[in-house]
């Protein structure tokens, strides 16, 4: 390889001492540049790499808090819908104790309000006060069996 680059280094119009001292430092900085080339294409491909394997894993990361955000969005929808009927079921056993009395029921309506209000916390006729055991309860029962 050596004698080869000599013969160039001759034709480039070298004297035949200098082109032999020559040869060998020149093959030495071909090499050099070759190994600089390649750890460069080495370093922008491994940049270009990680560039990608990092953009994955953000996506798959974004992609899976989507997903956990939008199923409690979901369930937290549900939720407030169920609690929005419940709370309109309420309101309206409330307004129908104050503004529909049943047969029977008192005459107060705050006494019909805490009436409604002690059946809705789970008690039972029997256990009520007697001013609150009318005759009959009316649809009110059948909405809190449910």
């Amino acid at each position: 390889m050596i004698p080869a680059i000599a013969s160039l280094l001759l034709k480039l119009g070298l004297s035949k001492a200098t082109a032999d001292k020559a040869a060998p430092i020149v093959l030495v900085v071909a090499a050099l540049a070759a190994l600089a080339s390649l750890a460069t294409a080495f370093g922008i491909w491994l940049h270009v790499h990680d560039r990608g394997v990092i953009e994955n894993h953000v996506t798959k990361a974004n992609n899976t808090t989507l997903r956990t955000t939008i199923t409690a969005n979901e369930t937290a929808a549900g939720e407030q819908l169920r609690d929005q009927r419940d709370l309109s079921d309420v309101k309206r056993s409330y307004d129908d104790a104050i503004h529909n009395p049943r047969p029977g029921a008192s005459a107060d309506a705050r006494v019909r309000f805490n009436c409604e209000r002690l059946r809705r916390q789970g008690h039972r006729d029997t256990d009520l006060p007697e001013v609150c055991r009318h005759a009959g309860r009316g649809d009110a029962g059948a909405d809190r069996a449910r």
